[in-house]
């Protein structure tokens, strides 16, 4: 057996582990990357979603969410329908309170008036 220093043995265990350091950070970079990629893929629409109901929140009680953002995941796709779905509903259910409201106001407007007139007339019989 021939003896060799141990720097030369170690020399290409030190490159490999050297070599695997570099494809572990450059793993992790890519890892990264796609984590944001997907995260603004999904949250994109979302924050989108959150504006649009602040927004109908707001007192603008006739607003649509709008088109699916094209290329969101089928979840999100899912819950943007849903959304419209329920702002639909709440937007026709205001209007129907409201015309029920603005009908019943008039109901309201006749009766008194009716009743003041035959309280007028009630009081000239009386005197």
């Amino acid at each position: 057996m021939i003896p060799q220093p141990k720097s030369e043995l170690t020399h290409s265990f030190d490159k490999i582990r050297t070599q695997a350091y570099w494809w572990l950070i450059a793993g992790i970079i890519f890892a990264l990357f796609i984590a944001y990629m997907l995260m603004k893929k999904i949250i994109s629409p979302i924050n989108n979603l959150i504006e649009r109901t602040k927004e109908i929140n707001s007192g603008n009680d006739y607003i649509g969410l709008g088109p699916i953002p094209e290329k969101s995941p089928s979840e999100i796709q899912h819950l943007w329908k849903s959304f419209a779905n329920l702002i639909s509903g709440l937007q026709k259910s205001n209007s129907e309170v409201t015309k029920l409201n603005n009908s019943l106001n008039s109901d309201i407007n006749k009766a008194t008036q009716k009743l003041r007139e035959m309280n007028k007339d009630l009081y000239e019989i009386s005197n």
